[in-house]
């Protein structure tokens, strides 16, 4: 039986997290152990950060104009092993038997050949929007959303009835004190 994984640092700081915290840091804990177990070998759980751009990327776009970036696509992996694959000049690692979706999802409905209702459903779902912060600004390498708003509008319209039921939804959200209290 596998034992539970406990750090010392999380008993040091429980007094400073409220228990809230301390329930859902206990959840995302039991739902990556149980990930894990499911996964019962079969490859990397965590990879690397996924996409690199191949060549800098010149002035920011307002979060009107993300929208309006790229083309949406339904890509799926039916190898064993992650599979490396370039789209508009950018590469990324798909996960063994993985499908994604390339794209703002939200103008999706918009595309003829391609309308939520079309999406596949997912076990997991990662999410990694673009929150504004200095390093992304000065590092130019990624367009960021402007401000909260900006962030709500691309998340609310999101079609997250698209998860397996017991399927699990991440998003990455910035350290940044002023979205703290407005990550969902």
């Amino acid at each position: 039986m596998e034992k539970p994984y406990y750090k010392e640092n999380y008993i040091i700081n429980a007094p400073e997290k409220t228990i809230e915290e301390l329930m859902l840091e206990r959840y995302v804990q039991l739902a990556l152990d149980e990930m894990k177990r499911a996964m019962k070998g079969q490859g990397t759980m965590c990879l690397d950060r996924v996409w690199e751009r191949m060549k800098p990327k010149l002035g920011r776009k307002s979060s009107a104009e993300l929208g309006n970036s790229q083309q949406t696509l339904i890509i799926e992996s039916n190898n064993l092993l992650p599979k490396r694959i370039n789209i508009d000049g950018s590469t990324a690692t798909m996960p063994p038997k993985s499908k994604m979706i390339h794209g703002n999802i939200p103008e999706a409905s918009f595309h003829a050949e391609i309308r939520p209702d079309d999406f596949p459903r997912f076990h997991v779902i990662v999410m990694d929007p673009p929150w504004p912060n200095r390093s992304a600004l000065r590092k130019n390498a990624y367009d960021v959303a402007s401000g909260f708003l900006g962030i709500e509008s691309l998340l609310k319209p999101l079609p997250c009835n698209h998860i397996e039921s017991n399927g699990y939804i991440g998003i990455w959200i910035t350290n940044k004190p002023a979205f703290s209290g407005h990550a969902p």
